[in-house]
């Protein structure tokens, strides 16, 4: 792993607690979020009554910068096989906020090759591309510069 892939998943880390301790005070106060035991989870929290499951991508653009927003495609995977007993939501907190999608089966999205090749290693898979314009804001308190 080169310096700027653990930077990355620093910062990553960095956001998810701070996504976290922000959705437990303001959204999840009565049904508070933990993060799943296993670090090697597919996705990263579950609630409290274990309804609701989210997964959370940090950005360095702005919500809209594109048509679309990439997330791997084993995320939508995992909501795809057990959207019957679990609320999926993929939360993307960009420079200007954090953002959610609900994952619904009739949900249209993109499969295509995405990824990255600037941190020392081929990291292209398939992913799924969510249109910008579907994403929901749930907040400008917090965004991925501050």
């Amino acid at each position: 792993m080169n310096n700027k892939h653990q930077k990355d998943i620093e910062m990553g880390n960095y956001y998810e607690r701070k996504v976290l301790k922000w959705l437990n005070k303001n959204n999840y106060s009565q049904n508070k979020l933990t993060f799943f035991k296993n670090p090697f989870n597919v996705m990263d929290m579950i609630s409290q009554d274990r309804k609701n499951i989210l997964e959370l991508k940090s950005r360095r653009i702005f919500h809209d910068q594109f048509s679309d927003i990439m997330i791997g495609l084993n995320k939508i995977e995992e909501a795809i096989k057990h959207h019957h007993n679990f609320d999926y939501y993929l939360l993307f907190l960009c420079k200007d906020g954090l953002y959610k999608w609900k994952f619904a089966p009739n949900k249209k999205y993109d499969i295509r090759m995405g990824g990255r090749m600037d941190r020392g290693k081929d990291e292209r898979k398939m992913c799924a591309f969510i249109p910008t314009k579907d994403l929901v804001c749930i907040t400008t308190e917090i965004n991925s510069i501050s």
